[in-house]
């Protein structure tokens, strides 16, 4: 399937973690994932359309769009107890999912992503081009390479404002709760998201809720995906899986 990319591939997983990328983001983000992950834990990044191996094609227009773009990857998978971990636009992406899977995951990470009924004040996607990388340079979701090189910005920018407007639109159903766990998380010093905001996730679900905070900014995974991967594959298998990081011979589909 061109909407995944298998990080690991285990000759006997015992677990599996799906990864979905923030606006502007690919599969590759989660790439150092594949050595942190136990052995036997089958990991999986996101492609959204629109960017990358998928370039060429038109990025959705819509939530409901993107997920019957993703949902496919699930169809034919072994089945494995799976966890899905998605990061701000992802967690959008991640709870939808979690919703229209024919069986619940064994945890949902939402990870700074307002929850429901706590709406961003001002949206990127209405800004200017300027305003708009701007706000992006503040949440450190670009790079100085691509700010500082236009032709860059020419080919990402489109993704940015179409992965922006479908943030900025999405709202998750407050009378349509997942059956299924939520551990959502937020970095301390995220200039966008709160605790208070991620609390609000706590209405999403039937299931157990919890949270975390970690030091950081809106990009804290970055310094602590150890423990994000530690918390989900515990969540998926957590006396099974072998401990010892998988080496580095996963590869790109």
């Amino acid at each position: 399937m061109k909407s995944i990319h298998r990080l690991t591939e285990p000759a006997q997983p015992l677990a599996r973690l799906v990864c979905f990328p923030h606006a502007g983001g690919n599969a590759s983000f989660f790439q150092p994932w594949k050595d942190i992950v136990p052995l036997d834990v089958e990991l999986w990044a996101v492609q959204y359309p629109g960017r990358h191996d998928r370039l060429a094609e038109a990025c959705p227009t819509s939530m409901s769009e993107l997920i019957d773009d993703v949902l496919p990857m699930f169809d034919h998978a072994p089945r494995l107890p799976t966890v899905l971990f998605g990061h701000s636009l992802g967690a959008a992406v991640a709870y939808e999912c979690a919703r229209r899977l024919p069986r619940p995951p064994a945890l949902v990470i939402l990870s700074a992503r307002r929850g429901p009924g706590r709406a961003n004040e001002e949206p990127l996607s209405d800004m200017n081009d300027a305003d708009f990388l701007d706000g992006l340079a503040r949440l450190g979701g670009l790079s100085t390479q691509i700010l500082g090189n236009r032709q860059l910005l020419e080919i990402v920018l489109p993704a940015l404002r179409a992965d922006c407007r479908l943030s900025d639109a999405y709202s998750p159903d407050p009378d349509s709760p997942i059956n299924a766990p939520i551990l959502a998380c937020v970095g301390d010093r995220d200039p966008s998201v709160t605790v208070d905001d991620i609390l609000a996730w706590r209405s999403a679900t039937v299931g157990a809720f919890s949270h975390q905070v970690y030091p950081g900014d809106h990009f804290y995974l970055q310094e602590h995906k150890a423990a994000l991967a530690r918390a989900a594959c515990d969540a998926a298998a957590p006396v099974q899986l072998h401990r010892t990081p998988t080496p580095s011979s996963g590869r790109l589909q």
